[in-house]
């Protein structure tokens, strides 16, 4: 018997797109046993946990860290068309996961 789970994490969320494959055919979050639910409840608490614990530590850490020595955090659509350029090159080559249409539109929408 094939089992399987496809997940997908969402912040505001948590693990709802959570779907269990068994023999076939998929069953949604709302179909999981009480136990699982659980478990995947306390996941969902611990990454967004582990989340908000990036986020402070980047903003009052890393980024002040960062700017003293001239590196500085810019919107994609704050960059010039060669620094975008640059980082379309540098996530393809690095093999980073990164939605360049998502970027384009950013950019188009407040050219």
């Amino acid at each position: 018997m094939n089992v399987g789970m496809m997940a997908c994490y969402d912040q505001a969320k948590g693990f709802g797109g959570l779907q269990l494959m068994r023999g076939g055919e998929f069953y949604d979050f709302h179909q999981l046993s009480g136990g699982m639910k659980e478990q995947l409840a306390a996941a969902s608490d611990r990454v967004q946990k582990m989340v908000e614990d990036q986020y402070r530590i980047y903003l009052k850490q890393l980024e002040p860290a960062l700017n003293e020595i001239g590196i500085h955090r810019r919107r994609v659509d704050e960059l010039t068309q060669l620094q975008s350029d640059f980082v379309d090159q540098l996530f393809e080559e690095k093999g980073v996961a990164y939605d360049k249409e998502a970027a384009n539109k950013i950019r188009e929408h407040n050219a």
